[in-house]
Formats: C-alpha cells, sequence, structure tokens
C-alpha cells in the first residue's frame, strides 16, 4: 500500500480526536509555516472562540447532541465539540465546547476517534519512554518529533503526524502525507528538505518529490521560535 493511502486512512482512524487549548502558556492558534511572515497565509491566526468564529465567515457543519457530543456528517460516529469550517475547506475543521472556547482541530473523522485518540505530552521530557523519535529542529517550527521513525522502515507505517517543541514545552503539531493536498493550509516541503525535519529520513521517502504538510501552533508568535 501506498504512502498516500496508508497517511490519509491513519489521518482519519487515529488523529481526529481534539487537542485541548485550555493550557496557560498557549496564548494563540495559528496555522501553516512561511519564511515570508507578509503572507496572508503564513501564520494565519484562527479563532479560539465559537463566537470568533461565526464573525469571521467559519460555517457550522455539525452541533452538539444531547449527550454533549457531535454525530459526524462523515460516519455518524461522535466526537466532542460543535464544529466550523471555512469557505468549504475541510484541512481544518474547528471544534468547540458547549461553552463556546475552543478544544481542537480534527483533520477527518474514523471508525472510533474517541478510543484511536492518542496522549501528547506536554513537556518534553515526556517523550523519553514512548516511540517518539527526535528529529531535527527548525525556525518558526521547534523540535520536531516522528513516531517510531527508521531509515529502513516501509512507508506503510509512516505515521502522518508530528509533535513540535520549543524550549522544552509542546508548541505546536502538525500533519505530514503524500498526499498532494492542494488547500491553502499546506506546506509542500521539496525532497532535498525533508532532512531539515527527519532524522533518519525513511528510505522509502526516496519516491516522493515533497510533501504536503501543515504545522498547527499554540502560540501569538512562532517567529520567536528558534533552534
Amino acid at each position: 500500500m501506498l504512502l498516500t493511502t496508508v497517511l490519509h486512512l491513519l489521518c482519519l482512524a487515529s488523529l481526529a480526536a481534539a487537542f485541548l487549548f485550555n493550557r496557560a502558556s498557549w496564548d494563540g492558534l495559528k496555522v501553516t509555516w512561511g519564511m515570508d511572515t507578509h503572507n496572508p497565509n503564513t501564520f494565519a491566526a484562527l479563532p479560539r472562540q465559537e463566537s470568533e468564529a461565526k464573525q469571521d465567515g467559519w460555517t457550522k457543519i455539525a452541533d452538539c447532541d444531547k449527550r454533549n457530543a457531535v454525530v459526524s456528517f462523515l460516519r455518524q460516529q461522535q466526537v466532542s465539540g460543535v464544529r466550523y469550517v471555512k469557505d468549504n475547506d475541510y484541512s481544518i475543521i474547528l471544534l468547540f465546547d458547549r461553552n463556546g472556547y475552543i478544544a481542537g482541530i480534527q483533520c477527518g473523522n474514523g471508525t472510533d476517534p474517541v478510543s484511536h485518540s492518542i496522549h501528547i505530552p506536554m513537556r518534553e521530557t515526556g517523550l523519553a519512554t514512548t516511540s517518539w523519535t527526535k528529529g531535527h529542529c527548525f525556525a518558526y517550527m521547534g523540535m520536531h518529533y516522528w513516531h517510531n521513525l527508521t531509515a529502513d522502515m516501509s512507508c506503510e507505517y509512516f505515521f502522518p503526524a508530528f509533535l513540535l517543541y520549543n524550549k522544552g514545552a509542546l508548541t505546536a503539531f502538525g500533519w505530514a502525507t503524500g498526499l498532494g493536498l492542494t488547500s491553502k493550509r499546506f506546506e509542500h516541503p521539496p525532497h532535498a528538505a525533508f532532512s531539515s525535519f527527519l532524522n533518519p529520513v525513511p528510505l522509502c521517502l526516496n519516491q516522493y518529490a515533497q510533501l504536503s504538510t501543515m504545522h498547527i501552533y499554540f502560540t501569538s508568535d512562532p517567529t520567536a521560535i528558534a533552534c
């Protein structure tokens, strides 16, 4: 099975559950890395309150049921939160709690999004006993961590998400896929840049000229992230 297919399935089945945004040190929510900070798509701010989403033109696609869960528009599975998209772009689905505050971000919905969710350590030291492997640090991104990455792995098992830490704290996460995704929310690093954030670079990635990646930040100023 090709990397493009596997990444898509893993993204839907394993990582649709919400990331929590109620930490005091998380003072923003921005998306999409770029060196050109004058580009409006670079470090684009996302609303953190439902009222802001409505004012900014986001559209509600699902509401809470009586048990304070969402009935999925994809497969009628339940995912916590009221969900919004903008301009019919489903690359980012914002989830808000019943009080109207941001509760997570969703990229899809799988067969069991609740039991397939994963716990992410808030501190970098918490990764020591996990299968997350250290990649490289990159400006405006932070230190990358990839799940169970090896040089000789099959791309069938390439995990489509990565974590980013700055000064030992979780400050962002992201998606990485071999699919040719066209949303303005995605970046497209070329093969020559893979070694800047992957360590090692799996040999199976030699067949890909580029990846589609998305960086999602919990800070108001990603440009302050340095290596």
